[in-house]
């Protein structure tokens, strides 16, 4: 190898090319960063590159919860895919990666470079990391004030002496249920994946001679292998020893485990495999777990579990704390704790889990934060590492602002933070847009129309109520005379049941808030029929739960059709506790409802929390709809930022779309999301005339950045023409800023 080395000096060098560490680059280059980001492997993408195929879940918990998609960054690359590509390959994900990198300016990529040594400049700070490029035999020194591991293993910060964890804790350190009863030194295991395709006639398969043997379903208890497609998150192994130093002898064991799988698939029993042939093999690990590095705090069961919020909360998730057995395929339990424990809402990440705590310039990003074993459970998914990456890249930003380190931005400059990562569309739970600078948050609105909301009216299916139900409204009036429910019964003869209607404090809230009446009539016996309630209540405008108890015989009427900011859910037989779901019950309001008005766009919120925070125009009315901004006086203006609809409950997934039978019947087709506004226009008042800024045509993304010339005017209008599918414009949010406009390859 050649013994040259470059000295290269960066604002931020981020080590790691998967979702965490891409995010984290991305955003630290978008705000002015000279960036690098060094990632050991040809391709992007980590455990979603198409080396080794884990399809990137998040706190929508794949399509099954609503409106809690993750946003930023990482749902910018996922549309574009999502409209690209309808195939939804593996291997095109991987170049949109590279392409989102690379036509970022300030921003150098270090493929096949391996980050091996760091040069402390003290005992608490790094100066320089050294890299070697294997593909060009090029070594590299790279010097700079802040350092992000997003490499999972974190080896540059093992190797800085930042302080880790790697283990499971006892149930006494955190009092957490779902820890052991004593520590250990056990892991969540690593998964091989494969890819099997139908070649239309019979496809033989001898196993290799090292193939292990697995020749009854019993062998494999509790594991489902009835879609033989896209290989088996369950083909794990690996969590009783150490998944960095036994990496290559766990990889070892996986393909033998794998081989196995399929020859029990192909040759033992009926699984309508005769036609199916292996197509592609992992031959890389995806890996859940190895060292975690301790921060100034460490996220907790507790804290996931019970929704907890932080004043210098960065970030959030909402995956279930999903914790596999260490022994993997070899346990006889089956293949992970059981039931897993789903969460009612989402819950915070706070910066201190995101730095060092005894390395003073050195943030991570991805499954190697500070949290417990059992946290780790929810906080390993990848698109909630994507979220904290562009965290952390954002902080790397404000400590090159401040001359400063990443405790220092908690302790002085956590507002500022938290306000950059709303305005580039992060979600933080319960914060919202306070930006002084944004000159429509002081405007008044105007719209053509809105949507009424008199109730959802088409079944689709009914739910029994062998456990008490609940759907969770916007009521934007100060009376409810009555609501009524579709009911359907299948006793034989008429039976009580009473409603409870209660205030929510926001979408997950189904039973904290106080009630405000009960009131019990009949069902009809041995028909599906609306049922009234009547109210007669005085109310403050907000969210409100309408529940019904278990009820035998009895089942609520649901649709599949959904509204942002309504919000259905159960309680949960086992753990007591109520869990969102898709779709809504069907129900009736009186008076109607009207909480998709314009004034939604300009309340500092981007998504449906408290209030469903999106002007939805009528669809009775057809196009154009506009929406106008009154600022009151002559206000100067080059830049609008709009936040449209890109359906935060979907799921855009990778791999075979078909496959994931869990999305129905909520699945959508590849391509524009539907709800999201295609063409539109920006036109300003002079006088008596309106005069246009620009116009855009074919947008499929959520969030736009139009710059143009600045403009004097006392109104703007956003006139829209066309959405990707939907009857309704729908906007979340409107900022207006004068602002120094560099070129951003983003602001498409």
């Amino acid at each position: 190898m050649s013994t040259s080395q470059k000295c290269l000096v960066y604002d931020v060098v981020v080590v790691g090319g998967g979702l965490a560490g891409i995010c984290a680059a991305i955003a630290a280059a978008r705000l002015d960063c000279k960036t690098a980001l060094i990632h050991d492997r040809p391709v992007l993408g980590g455990n979603s590159s198409s080396e080794i195929r884990v399809i990137p879940t998040g706190a929508n918990y794949s399509g099954l919860r609503k409106d809690l998609g993750e946003t930023g960054i990482i749902e910018e690359l996922l549309l574009e895919s999502w409209y690209r590509d309808p195939l939804r390959s593996f291997c095109m994900w991987d170049t949109i990666l590279w392409e989102w990198i690379k036509k970022e300016p300030k921003l150098t990529l270090f493929l096949n470079s391996s980050a091996q040594d760091v040069i402390m400049e003290s005992k608490k700070r790094i100066k320089s990391i050294k890299v070697i490029q294997s593909s060009t035999e090029k070594k590299f020194t790279l010097t700079s004030d802040i350092f992000i591991d997003c490499s999972g293993d974190g080896l540059i910060a093992y190797k800085s002496g930042a302080k880790y964890r790697m283990g499971r804790e006892g149930k006494k350190e955190f009092r957490e249920s779902f820890a052991p009863d004593k520590p250990d030194k056990f892991l969540l295991g690593s998964s091989l994946l494969f890819v099997a395709k139908d070649f239309g006639h019979p496809v033989p398969f001898t196993p290799p001679f090292w193939a292990k043997d697995f020749p009854r379903d019993e062998d494999i208890p509790f594991r489902i292998h009835k879609d033989i497609r896209d290989g088996y998150w369950w083909i794990a192994y690996g969590g009783m020893r150490d998944t960095i130093k036994d990496n290559e002898e766990i990889r070892d064991e996986l393909l033998k485990i794998l081989f196995g799988i399929w020859d029990h698939i192909k040759n033992h029993g009926q699984h309508g495999a005769e036609n199916y042939a292996l197509d592609w093999i992992g031959k890389v690990p995806g890996k859940r777990e190895s060292r975690r590095f301790m921060g100034d705090y460490i996220l907790t069961q507790k804290d996931v579990q019970k929704s907890s919020s932080f004043k210098d909360a960065v970030a959030y998730g909402g995956w279930a704390i999903d914790l596999h057995f260490p022994e993997g395929i070899y346990c006889k339990e089956g293949p992970s704790n059981r039931p897993t424990i789903r969460l009612t809402g989402p819950y915070s990440i706070p910066l201190r889990c995101l730095y060092s705590q005894n390395i003073q310039n050195l943030m991570f990003a991805g499954r190697n934060i500070s949290v417990s074993h059992v946290a780790l459970g929810s906080t390993r998914v990848m698109l909630t590492c994507a979220v904290e990456g562009q965290a952390v890249g954002t902080a790397a930003y404000l400590c090159r602002k401040y001359h400063a380190f990443p405790r220092d931005i908690y302790q002085k400059h956590i507002g500022e933070l938290q306000q950059q990562l709303l305005k580039d569309d992060c979600y933080i739970p319960h914060l919202r847009n306070n930006d002084e600078s944004d000159l429509a948050r002081f405007a008044k609105v105007e719209t053509s129309s809105s949507l009424e909301l008199k109730g959802i009216t088409s079944a689709d299916s009914s739910r029994p109520l062998n456990t008490p139900q609940a759907e969770i409204i916007p009521v934007s009036q100060e009376q409810i005379e009555k609501i009524s429910l579709l009911l359907e019964s299948s006793l034989a003869e008429n039976a009580k049941i009473k409603l409870h209607f209660r205030k929510a404090q926001s979408l997950w809230d189904f039973n904290s808030g106080e009630e405000i009446v009960s009131v019990s009539t009949e069902v009809p016996a041995r028909q599906r029929s609306w049922v009234t309630f009547a109210l007669n209540q005085k109310i403050t405008p907000g969210l409100y739960s309408i529940s019904l108890p278990k009820k035998e015989g009895i089942s609520w009427c649901f649709s599949y059709k959904e509204l942002p900011g309504l919000q259905p859910g159960y309680l949960h037989s086992y753990w007591k506790w109520w869990i969102p779901q898709r779709g809504d019950y069907c129900f009736r309001i009186s008076p109607s409802s009207f909480p998709y008005k314009g004034e939604n766009v300009v309340n500092g919120a981007g998504r449906p929390e408290s209030w469903p925070n999106i002007w939805i125009s009528d669809p009775r009315q057809g196009f154009p709809q506009y929406l106008e901004l009154d600022f009151g006086k002559e206000v100067t203006f080059n830049s609008v930022y709009l936040t449209f609809n890109s359906n935060l409950s979907g799921y855009l997934t990778l791999g075979d779309v078909k496959k994931h039978y869990y999305q129905q019947p909520f699945h959508f087709e590849p391509g524009p999301i539907t709800e999201s506004l295609k063409d539109y226009s920006l036109l300003f008042r002079e006088g008596n005339t309106w005069i246009k800024i620009l116009e855009r045509k074919g947008n499929y993304q959520r969030r736009r950045i139009d710059c143009f010339k600045p403009v004097t005017s006392c109104k703007l209008r956003v006139q829209t023409f066309a959405t990707n599918g939907s009857l309704s414009a729908q906007i979340y949010q409107i900022r207006v800023y004068l602002e120094q406009v560099k070129t951003k390859t983003h602001r498409r």
